[in-house]
């Protein structure tokens, strides 16, 4: 019984007992070294999870040294969790103030999300009405389409064939503009203070200039009669003329049945004049595959007058060139405004009112103008001295006895 008691007392130091290592010692087992290494590695990772789950170390105020960083880690992860918090930890106050703040941002970042929305909204509804519109407009045009084309229908079927319809805006632009080619003419070519040495005026040349060349008149007023000339020999030639513009060979013709319709016009009453019109509207119809001499007046008319006006010095070589193209192109667009006004409905005409002259300006206004004015000497004040240019007239087909005037006489009046 003893011996047993003996046999547990020493049983513990009979037990197989854990080398301890002194220094410099070395351990021969190296199996048993890498199994401690390994639960040591396990033991150390397991503590810092477990650290990790409560508090990540802070770096910026772990230990310097990776060597006691390693050794002792995991007492350091023990220190943080115990330690106090650090000095740039937040208050209760500053939580809550930034928490207020995130608050306000988060309403204004809804306000803005509910703008957004909004005007989404209201973009969509007027590209919605743009489009309406877009597409309102596209049927209008159409709309206006198909009425322009009925009342063209219509126009073709009230205004017989072959008739043409005349605007007097166009009539009066043609008239006025030879008003100003007459004028850059006596202008630019010719100078009228001096006479080709040598020349012999006809009579007509010298009833036109003795008044000039006496002195009695300054020759600075000389311009205006130069434009009267050549405005009444286009107009009696040209702008009046009866004529269908028949080619070589039937001008003969041509003038018959100009004399005829003026003689219609002398001789029948008033009340067939609407006829006439009809008769020459008819003719000129008629007439149309014969018409190759539309400019054989103009061709004349401007010989005659170059011929008239070679009595004075031309200012230069070159002007007298353009003044000859330029009195071409005046005769030309006369003849051009005369078909225009023949083949008409209505009835145009340039009266010459020799009547007006001498007579008070004031008391035919309706009808004159004064262009420009001259000394008054032994006439009379504020009456017509001459008149540059005739007034252009209408008499609309629908009635013939109203007489419109679309563009008034220029007249020279003394002062």
């Amino acid at each position: 019984m003893k011996d047993i008691k003996m046999e547990e007392a020493l049983a513990p130091q009979l037990q197989p007992q854990p080398q301890i290592l002194e220094a410099g010692d070395t351990i021969a087992d190296e199996n048993l070294l890498h199994a401690f290494e390994q639960q040591n590695e396990r033991l150390k990772q397991t503590l810092q999870e477990e650290f990790n789950k409560h508090l990540p170390l802070d770096t910026n105020t772990a230990p310097s040294s990776s060597e006691e960083a390693t050794q002792g880690s995991n007492l350091w992860g023990l220190f943080q969790l115990r330690s106090p918090p650090a000095q740039h930890s937040l208050d209760q106050h500053d939580i809550n103030t930034i928490l207020a703040k995130n608050n306000e941002l988060q309403q204004q970042i809804a306000t803005l999300e509910g703008t957004k929305d909004s005007l989404w909204s209201e973009y969509c509804s007027l590209k919605d009405q743009y489009d309406s519109t877009l597409s309102e407009l596209a049927e209008e045009k159409v709309k206006i389409a198909e009425l322009e084309s009925k009342t063209q229908t219509l126009r073709a079927m009230l205004i017989p064939a072959n008739e043409t319809q005349l605007s007097d805006g166009e009539v009066i632009g043609r008239f006025t503009s030879l008003h100003s080619q007459i004028l850059k003419l006596v202008k630019t070519t010719w100078r009228r203070d001096v006479l080709k040495p040598g020349v012999r005026l006809t009579d007509e040349q010298a009833k036109l200039l003795g008044p000039y060349i006496d002195g009695k008149v300054d020759v600075k007023y000389l311009d205006n009669r130069l434009r009267r000339v050549i405005f009444i020999y286009v107009k009696t030639r040209i702008l009046n003329a009866r004529t269908y513009a028949l080619g070589e060979g039937l001008t003969r013709w041509d003038e018959q049945l100009g004399d005829f319709e003026d003689l219609m016009w002398k001789k029948l009453p008033k009340d067939h004049h609407g006829s006439i019109i009809d008769w020459r509207i008819a003719t000129m119809n008629a007439t149309t595959g014969l018409r190759q001499g539309k400019y054989r007046r103009a061709r004349i008319v401007q010989r005659s007058l170059w011929q008239f006006f070679q009595m004075f010095e031309t200012r230069t070589d070159k002007s007298a060139t353009e003044g000859a193209r330029l009195l071409e192109k005046i005769c030309n667009d006369a003849a051009d405004l005369n078909l225009m006004m023949r083949n008409a409905k209505d009835e145009y005409l340039i009266a010459a009112l020799p009547h007006i002259v001498g007579q008070p300006i004031s008391e035919h206004e309706d009808v004159v103008e004064e262009e420009a004015s001259q000394p008054a000497r032994s006439q009379h004040p504020e009456t017509v001295a001459y008149l540059i240019t005739g007034a252009l007239m209408k008499r609309p087909y629908g009635n013939l006895e109203d007489i419109k005037v679309l563009e008034k006489a220029q007249a020279v009046v003394y002062r």
